[in-house]
């Protein structure tokens, strides 16, 4: 679970905020001020950027060497950024983790949107379906317990429990959750429905 300040701000965002303050602060010194000035703002500037997007990186490395025995992506970013700094080229490596910083953030936080999104069509999925047996009687299920090959039926007003396919009966199917289509969807015998569309509205289809 991510750290959040009570300001409501995530720290990754913080950490790579202060990352590429860091890198401006040593750009200015590299290229845009002379003297004392400029060497200092550098110096801290790239210290910035080593403390606020190294080590951040490095705990990462270190969880995933610890807990799941890989060398992953963030070790190899860090060792990258310390061999450019043991050579004479600290600069270099400063770019290097700043880059990776905003990658890595832009990439959590599109992770995040996507799997929220994922999690919001998953409550609207009804809790139960009505299952049609061999022998035509109807019987309320968990939908969690529906399998390939199960016949629904799909009631005037209700909301499909699981992806399938009409094999009777018409009806019109609001796809908004899924398609962003606001205009409800005609469904004949053979037409693909998917969960969570909702408002059925036509005849009892299975």
């Amino acid at each position: 679970m991510k750290m959040k300040w009570r300001m409501g701000l995530d720290t990754p965002v913080i950490l790579t905020g202060l990352a590429v303050l860091g890198m401006l602060m040593a750009i200015s010194g590299r290229w845009l001020l002379e003297g004392v000035v400029a060497d200092r703002l550098s110096l801290a500037g790239l210290c910035l950027v080593y403390l606020a997007g190294g080590l951040p990186a490095m705990w990462r490395a270190i969880e995933a060497l610890w807990q799941e025995h890989i060398i992953d992506i963030d070790l190899l970013m860090v060792a990258a950024a310390v061999a450019a700094a043991a050579v004479g080229a600290p600069f270099e490596g400063a770019v290097l983790l700043t880059l990776f910083s905003v990658s890595t953030t832009l990439e959590d936080r599109a992770l995040g949107r996507a799997r929220r999104a994922i999690e919001s069509l998953m409550a609207l999925r009804p809790e139960t379906a009505f299952l049609k047996s061999p022998d035509g009687s109807v019987r309320e299920v968990p939908a969690a317990e529906l399998a390939v090959g199960d016949v629904v039926v799909l009631r005037p007003g209700a909301r499909v429990p699981a992806d399938g396919v009409i094999a009777h009966g018409h009806g019109a199917l609001d796809e908004a959750s899924i398609t962003g289509e606001s205009i409800p969807v005609s469904k004949e015998p053979g037409a693909q429905v998917f969960c969570p569309s909702s408002g059925f509205l036509g005849q009892p289809a299975a």
